[in-house]
């Protein structure tokens, strides 16, 4: 079995590090268990939709699901310490407690049957190959509970009777203040330049905006745009919404990426706050960072970082 040790940030964090050890365990027919999905688990339809994926979900006994948790969170802390005078690899546990969530386990380790292997799913390698394959199964296995999905359904409908284009814009704004130092966090002027750029691209077709956005909406600000929003919404509404856009700008973030992936809809990350864009810019994401076009996102102040996925997209893009 292989264990998920880490939680790296939101949910689409998440969503994009578990999915490639989910498409793994898959792969190489191996049981999964990701224990820190507790906060996000009622958003999803059916999170046992998958054969030997398991999340720590005891939905009947809410008591009972929070005291297995602590106490895997004990017992963990317990095999790190023993893991320190214990060659536990002789009992086919493998646990790095030097390098807890940033273990770098070789292949060998990670192929061995009938072990428990803990990793950190962020920073681990990861096999591309195996997530292209299995996108659909893990796109079911993320699916939205009805409920929020229909919330959507229902705004769209309306939206596409009197709309041709409907482009997604997301703003982020909270944790982006301080993000590699603010660079990409824009104001309201940005993103409505933006936007109008996209009119002039669709000048002969009526175009609609549905604004995503992790802070309130000041809807007067954006009063020139045909555009819709939620009010209140859950972080999954908005990113279902996205989904079913037929264009996805805002700038660079997982949550637009995710949406993109299990959307297909080209997306367009805004990097700086006077670019040019044209149509031919848009792209689905491929996967994390990667677009089918082949094009790969890396950050302003890091353009020369390697990337974390090695494996070859021969046959992908």
């Amino acid at each position: 079995m292989i264990i998920i040790n880490d939680k790296p940030g939101l949910l689409c964090n998440r969503l994009w590090a578990y999915s490639f050890f989910i498409a793994y365990a898959q792969k190489h027919n191996r049981k999964i268990y990701i224990p820190h999905f507790r906060e996000y688990r009622s958003y999803f339809n059916d999170l046992s939709v998958i054969p030997d994926v398991y999340f720590h979900n005891i939905e009947k006994y809410p008591h009972i699901d929070a005291l297995s948790f602590h106490f895997y969170v004990f017992l963990t802390k317990v095999l790190r310490v023993i893991s320190m005078f214990v060659n536990l690899a002789r009992l086919r546990i493998y646990i790095d407690s030097k390098n807890w969530t940033r273990e770098q386990w070789p292949e060998a380790v990670m192929r061995q049957n009938k072990t428990i292997l803990f990793l950190g799913s962020w920073l681990h390698p990861k096999d591309v190959s195996a997530l292209l394959e299995a996108k659909h199964r893990i796109i079911r296995l993320f699916e939205p509970k009805h409920l929020y999905r229909e919330r959507i359904d229902q705004l769209f409908s309306n939206v596409r009777g009197h709309c041709d284009v409907l482009i997604g814009v997301h703003i982020r704004r909270t944790d982006y203040k301080d993000f590699h130092s603010g660079v990409y966090y824009y104001k309201d002027d940005i993103y409505k330049r933006y936007m109008t750029i996209i009119l002039k691209l669709f000048r002969d077709r009526h175009v609609c905006f549905y604004i995503a956005s992790d802070s309130p909406i000041d809807a007067s600000q954006y009063h020139e745009f045909d555009k819709v929003h939620l009010r209140n919404p859950e972080m999954i509404e908005d990113l279902y919404a996205l989904s079913r856009c037929d264009y996805i700008m805002g700038p660079p973030s997982t949550f637009s990426m995710w949406a993109s992936f299990v959307g297909d809809v080209p997306l367009r990350i805004l990097r700086y706050k006077d670019e040019k864009i044209t149509l031919g810019q848009f792209s689905p994401i491929l996967y994390q960072n990667v677009f089918r076009n082949g094009e790969q996102f890396h950050h302003i102040d890091n353009q020369d970082e390697t990337s974390l996925h090695e494996k070859s997209l021969e046959g992908y893009l």
